[in-house]
């Protein structure tokens, strides 16, 4: 399991982006930093919208 801040929050540095699209590049910058081809997203709240915009845009993470 990962736990993923995106830039700006928690203790990431960085500039937050301004938009959910902005912070899926990020999340899908950090996957394919560490080669992960395929995985499971889950976030609550705004972290859950940006889950939405991932699994629309990047339809080769999604298992099934």
């Amino acid at each position: 399991m990962l736990l993923f801040d995106n830039a700006g929050i928690g203790k990431s540095s960085g500039k937050v982006p301004d938009t959910m699209s902005g912070m899926a590049r990020h999340v899908l910058a950090f996957l394919d930093g560490l080669g992960i081809k395929r995985c499971d997203v889950l976030g609550f709240s705004l972290g859950g919208a940006i889950a939405q915009v991932i699994a629309q845009s990047s339809s080769e993470l999604a298992p099934y």
